[in-house]
């Protein structure tokens, strides 16, 4: 049964690190078939989304309750970077939500990006068409 509680958030953003970092934590789209299951495996869980933009990277997964938000924090790092993290590195980098502040993250982020999509395609009509709209 999954239970609101269990859905956890763990990324980072270009607004709280630096493009380095946000590289070591992209997974390169050809790997990202065969390197998921194993990240899922990595940090534990049985389901994980991989979540990246132009401007962040991010792991939505459901956890079992029992492992602690910064435990998670640690666990992507480590499975990301392939390193383990210097005391307080990862909760310095990664920033991690659980429960109903994961959920809202997510769907914050979705219809942001949904708003850019419109955006683009409201940009692509012709003139006399935004002009209808506005």
């Amino acid at each position: 049964m999954l239970v609101m509680e269990n859905i956890g958030v763990v990324g980072a953003s270009f607004r709280n690190e630096s493009s380095e970092l946000l590289a070591q934590l992209t997974v390169p789209k050809s790997e990202r078939t065969d390197r998921l299951p194993e990240l899922a495996r990595q940090v534990g869980v049985r389901e994980l989304v991989y979540i990246p933009t132009c401007n962040r990277g991010e792991v939505a997964f459901q956890g079992d309750g029992k492992v602690a938000k910064q435990e998670y924090r640690r666990r992507v790092f480590r499975a990301l970077v392939d390193r383990e993290p210097r005391a307080g590195e990862a909760e310095r980098s990664l920033r991690a939500w659980v429960g109903e502040g994961a959920v809202e993250h997510l769907f914050l982020g979705l219809v942001f990006m949904l708003a850019l999509i419109g955006l683009r395609k409201f940009r692509s009509c012709p003139k006399p068409v935004q002009d209808c709209w506005r």
